[in-house]
């Protein structure tokens, strides 16, 4: 209802401005006329509670538009029975068939179908029964239930009616149909025969009902009779059915609270108690139901009838009624083979033509004053609880400015009286008592707004009001009115006498650009303000500065344009920003927390703010609306696809009446609601992993696993697989399809990776390793899953790569190395043993020879004389030179030589003995030499024959009576250096010949070079090696 009343005051009181002339009047009038018209033409209210309905058939992927069965397996997934099995996970649909070698069912031309347990019961038209597992997609044939009689041609139906008890099941044969009742244990409990040609026999299955348990109710409408057949017997009970020609349609159901229901398309409901009393009338429903489809009872007690035309939903106990004038065929009548109602409320229909989803609206939300998509906006500011929890008054904006009353009723409806047109744009209108208040900005002029005989009268301030647009104000319990004035100052008058006072404001200049889009009185009596300009400043009641937060503070706000204001318990702000979102300040603890999008905010540009009763902040921003649980953080968001009027709120325009009821206002529209009952506010359920398909290169094959995904550890992929695709779902089917995706593969991922809508991700080649890949979803709100998927991924390493195999490969060099360094140490042991036993043989055989003759020629020498003693002589020193060389052979071969401090002394003692007879002094100096570093035989031996024959020539040739000897050994070279002095240098001619050849001979043995020659009046011989010894 829209009206316009005019009443206007005809006596003007003191300092009171009132309308009395006909222009005025006439002006008013035209414009009240106006906007009645606009009004008019919208829909005022539209009732809470809308239905979503959706067919699905073929053209959504269907192969087959027949559904005769559907049900949800325990993981939430969603199958469905047409001549085959089809399994929907909100992305894609899955085939079983006879023909299908991965996806395999035995059986064809599937005639219908219930479910027991995780399996659903298939039977074909040869009336084979089969059960398909769900969760293992195998199959194995089932038998019928003991003691039911199998001497039937055909089973027609299986019936599974999720508000009736037991299963129904419908055979034929040549003489009659019988009905079957069996409990969910698969035991039989009664069998029903109806022969064939009878006039019950053909309208048997149009309706029946089962409950309690054992207890079948059918219609005999022919007779006027309701059957009710348990294992004891039937009873009959007379009903007065309407002949047929009525064009009343009749169902039964039955409930264990309120017995068997008989139920007409013309809405009345009659019952039969469970023993058979009545019947009586229930209640009658005005309602035009064209053709009554079917009747059942939802998961909330509440009846549910399918018409051909529209769909109603009735409350027993209190006789409530919604109906929804939506026909949920297009007009068309199929049968309807099966229906149940699933754990989120959606409700299946099973037909001929598809699968029509049927689910209640999750977000109602009551649309009042919402303009057609042709008309022009309705956008709400101020929203005033009036006389009683269920009038408002409401400033709107559309042709033109205007204040209305709004009046809700309890069946959702709403009256919309216009009060005052052309009213000011700017500042706020604020009640006190039965008045409204308004204060024009840069002037003195206070209006005041009689909404009982619609008159306005105006009054002058002592101050005139801040300039600004948004000028702000409060009025207290108290009837004080608070105002920014013009010199910045705080000024509270006195509505009832007009008595002011000024606090005067220590930090005025923050309030400057009259641009305060909140002034409001904290919890603490200070005076806060949200500026556009400054932030957020609290002064105290004196009027001093006591907080500053802002984009410059510390710790900052977010944005300096403060929108909205709501303080909490205590301390605590929550400040609503225009580009910088939420921010919740803490005066406790100096911490600011900042909400924006990436946090679930659906839009940084908040309207308005408002707190329910739970505690939970509602924020109308520049897109959608938003619910913040406090208690976790999390952010649920609501647009026009859950039943919003506009995504775009208003500034100002939020109320929450003393019930709990949130009033916000739009930008088309008022939206009225229930917190407690706007659904859809908790977590999104958990993905599933759907398909698990890897590609192995080595083999060219491709595998899928489908089944038993929920209790997989992990996945184990091989070194030859190329890639490994992850299917996932979220298993829900309110708003299916339209999920968001996001992965994060941990340890190589820094951030989440967003899929968009796809629901799968491949992994190509992954190094070998484990992994865990997190997967989370959000619907089109926003929200989120409260736990992401974790799928266990460990890579193998390829087997040369593996840690067994190298540690083998270590393990075998190790040994032979091992095994080669013994086989060294046996050689050198070999070598020991063989020089030592060498230099034993050359010692005591060749040795003591040399000795014998060397005394034999020593004896004839001493008996000889002349020539022949001299001979002798000769012989004697060839044999001595040969016992000498033969010791340096000995020596040279024997291994307990072989270090350098046994070569050293060798050396040192060879020289003190070959020249002290000459009286000549040697020094012998060594540097960087390790004593016990083994030599090779072959460097011991020349290095000691090059310093031997040196010494030699030193004591052959030199005629001076000092001589050194120097050795250098270091990391890179090793030089020997043998000086002597001399008197001259022709003492060179005698050091040449065949004993410095051999000692450039055995230099180069060694691999270096020898020189020799006169340096600084001494002899040198100088061996240099590029090795170090």
């Amino acid at each position: 209802m829209v009206t316009c009343s005019t009443r206007l005051a005809t006596s003007p009181a003191r300092g009171v401005e009132v309308w009395d002339t006909p222009l005025h009047l006439m002006s008013w009038m035209s414009t009240c006329l106006i906007l009645l018209g606009l009004l008019c033409a919208y829909s005022t209210s539209e009732a809470q509670g809308n239905l979503d309905m959706e067919l699905w058939s073929v053209d959504h992927g269907l192969s087959n538009r027949v559904i005769k069965f559907a049900t949800r397996d325990p993981d939430g997934f969603l199958w469905l029975v047409s001549s085959d099995i089809e399994k929907y996970d909100g992305h894609k649909i899955t085939r079983f068939t006879k023909f299908d070698t991965t996806h395999h069912v035995p059986v064809s031309n599937v005639n219908t179908a219930i479910q027991l347990s995780d399996s659903i019961l298939l039977v074909s038209e040869k009336k084979d029964l089969f059960a398909f597992n769900m969760m293992t997609g195998q199959t194995q044939e089932h038998s019928y239930p003991e003691n039911m009689s199998q001497g039937f041609n055909v089973l027609i139906r299986m019936i599974q009616k999720q508000d009736q008890p037991d299963i129904l099941l419908v055979t034929s044969s040549d003489e009659s149909t019988s009905f079957h009742l069996v409990d969910t244990s698969w035991s039989h409990l009664l069998e029903y025969q109806i022969p064939n040609g009878t006039p019950m026999a053909s309208t048997m299955l149009r309706s029946y009902a089962n409950g309690p348990s054992g207890v079948l109710w059918l219609m005999n409408m022919t007779e006027n009779q309701i059957l009710r057949i348990s294992s004891t017997g039937t009873q009959t009970i007379s009903y007065p059915f309407a002949s047929y020609v009525s064009g009343l349609i009749y169902r039964i159901v039955f409930h264990r609270d309120h017995g068997l229901l008989i139920v007409r398309s013309d809405g009345v409901i009659d019952r039969i108690s469970d023993s058979g009393a009545g019947p009586e009338r229930v209640m009658e429903v005005d309602m035009q139901c064209e053709i009554l489809s079917s009747v059942h009872f939802e998961r909330n007690g509440r009846l549910f009838l399918t018409c051909q035309n529209m769909i109603a939903s009735i409350d027993i106990e209190t006789q409530m009624v919604d109906m929804y004038d939506e026909p949920p065929f297009d007009g068309l009548r199929p049968e309807i083979h099966h229906i149940f109602e699933d754990s989120e409320s959606i409700t299946w229909l099973c037909t001929e033509i598809g699968l029509l989803k049927i689910a209640e609206s999750r977000n109602s939300f009551q649309k009042v004053l919402q303009a057609g998509p042709d008309k022009q906006n309705i956008q709400f500011r101020e929203i005033i609880p009036w006389a009683d929890s269920s009038t408002f008054i409401c400033r709107i904006t559309q042709a033109t400015r205007s204040m209305v009353k709004l009046k809700f009723d309890d069946r959702h409806g709403v009256d919309t009286t216009v009060l005052f047109n052309d009213i000011p744009g700017t500042g706020l209108f604020l009640k006190y008592q039965d008045l409204l208040y308004h204060v024009k900005s840069g002037t003195p002029q206070l209006s005041i707004y009689n909404v009982k005989d619609q008159s306005i009268s105006r009054r002058e301030l002592p101050l005139a009001a801040a300039s600004g647009y948004y000028n702000q104000y409060f009025i207290d319990g108290s009837g004080h009115l608070f105002y920014v004035d013009a010199n910045r100052n705080i000024t509270i008058v006195t509505l009832s006498d007009f008595s002011f006072r000024t606090i005067e404001l220590s930090h005025k200049h923050l309030l400057s650009g009259g641009d305060n889009r909140v002034f409001q009185q904290g919890k603490d009596r200070s005076f806060v303000f949200g500026t556009g300009r400054n932030g957020l400043v609290i002064f105290d009641s004196t009027g001093s500065l006591i907080a500053h937060y802002s984009e410059n503070s510390d710790p900052a706000l977010s944005s300096n344009f403060v929108n909205s204001i709501v303080q909490d318990s205590g301390d605590i702000f929550w400040i609503g920003t225009l580009g910088g979102g939420l921010n919740r300040v803490d005066r406790n603890t100096g911490v600011i927390d900042i909400f924006t999008v990436n946090n679930g905010l659906p839009n940084n540009l908040i309207a308005s703010m408002t707190e329910d009763l739970d505690g939970n902040l509602w924020i109308g921003t520049y897109r959608g609306l938003s619910r913040l649980d406090k208690s976790n953080m999390r952010f649920n968001s609501y647009f026009v696809n859950d039943g919003l009027p506009h995504n775009e709120f208003n500034y100002l325009a939020s109320h929450r009446a003393d019930g709990g009821m949130l009033y916000i206002g739009t930008f088309n529209g008022l939206i009225r609601f229930d917190p407690r009952k706007i659904v859809g506010q908790s977590a999104l359920l958990k993905v599933m992993l759907t398909s698990v398909q890897t590609y192995n290169r080595k083999t060219n094959t491709l595998s899928t696993k489908e089944f038993d995904l929920k209790n997989l550890d992990k996945i184990v992929l091989t070194p030859f697989d190329n890639y490994v695709q992850l299917e996932f779902a979220v298993p829900s089917y309110i708003g299916s399809g339209s999920y968001r995706y996001r992965t994060k593969l941990q340890g190589i991922d820094q951030d989440w990776q967003d899929l968009g809508r796809n629901h799968f991700i491949r992994l190509r080649q992954l190094a070998p390793g484990n992994y865990q890949l997190l997967v989370s979803a959000s619907d089109v709100n926003g929200n989120e899953s409260a736990e992401s998927l974790k799928i266990n991924l460990v890579v193998k390493q390829i087997f040369y790569k593996s840690w067994w195999f190298i540690s083998c490969i270590v393990i075998i060099m190790f040994s032979t190395v091992y095994l080669l360094y013994q086989y060294r140490l046996n050689l050198l042991r070999k070598e020991e043993q063989t020089r030592s036993r060498i230099s034993s043989d050359l010692h005591d055989e060749i040795g003591t020879s040399l000795t014998r003759i060397s005394l034999q020629t020593q004896l004839l020498e001493l008996q000889l004389t002349g020539k022949h003693k001299e001979a002798i002589s000769r012989i004697g020193d060839v044999v001595d030179n040969s016992i000498v060389r033969l010791r340096d052979l000995v020596w040279s071969v024997d291994m307990s030589s072989d270090r350098w401090e046994a070569v050293l002394a060798r050396m040192e003692a060879y020289a003190y003995e070959t020249l002290r007879p000459r009286d000549i002094v040697f020094e012998f100096n060594v540097h960087g030499i390790n004593s016990d570093k083994l030599l090779k035989p072959l460097d011991k031996r020349n290095i000691y024959l090059i310093f031997k024959e040196a010494i030699n020539n030193v004591s052959k040739h030199s005629t001076g009576d000092t001589a050194s000897a120097v050795i250098n050994n270091d990391h890179h070279s090793f030089t020997m250096i043998i000086r002597n002095s001399t008197s001259s240098q022709s003492e060179n001619s005698k050091a040449d010949g065949n004993g410095l050849s051999n000692l450039v001979m055995r230099a180069e043995r060694l691999g270096g070079s020898l020189t020799h020659g006169y340096v600084d009046r001494e002899f040198e011989i100088k061996l240099m090696l590029s090795r170090s010894l």
